[in-house]
């Protein structure tokens, strides 16, 4: 039989809390082999807020792509897949979506259905949930229409415009 000597050489590879001579016999525990450490967050260093600047945020908030007007109708929304249908009212309007009043049960991304009616024009809409304020209304963001929906809500938001665009003159 051959002799194994002992050697001061150390096991490659193995845990810390593992490391014998060559020869000396000892437990890997594999969770402890494949743990890996916990992440430590960098400290992030940036320039500190002084009295006057403003927050990031706060400088684009009012930037829209498109302008809202005040306005006011009725309208019906049907979430299509629990067949639920609230009656509510707009009170803000743009090319890009609306916003409605009392309406807080969707919640955000909901893809619902809205009918809005005024003076005798229909406008019917597939729509997304953009934002919900509770107890006050829904953003909702207009997706897919057909030509002559378009029309229509182009010539509300046309008439608003005119309105509010020149009494601020």
């Amino acid at each position: 039989m051959k002799r194994i000597e002992r050697s001061t050489h150390y096991l490659k590879g193995s845990p810390s809390s593992c490391v014998r001579p060559l020869g000396v016999s000892c437990f890997v525990n594999p969770r402890e082999h494949y743990m890996k450490k916990t992440y430590v967050k960098p400290e992030v260093r940036s320039r500190s807020i002084r009295p006057g600047d403003i927050e990031a945020g706060a400088r684009f908030a009012q930037k829209r792509s498109v302008p809202r007007y005040p306005f006011a109708a009725p309208a019906v929304i049907l979430e299509p897949l629990t067949q639920t249908e609230l009656s509510c009212r707009t009170s803000d309007i743009s090319l890009g979506g609306c916003f409605v009043e009392s309406v807080d049960r969707f919640p955000t991304n909901t893809i619902i259905r809205i009918r809005i009616e005024r003076d005798g024009e229909i406008f019917k809409s597939w729509c997304r949930v953009a934002h919900v304020q509770k107890g006050i209304g829904t953003g909702i963001a207009f997706l897919e229409h057909p030509a002559e929906a378009r029309l229509t809500i182009q010539s509300w938001v046309a008439e608003r415009s005119e309105i509010f665009d020149n009494s601020s003159r």
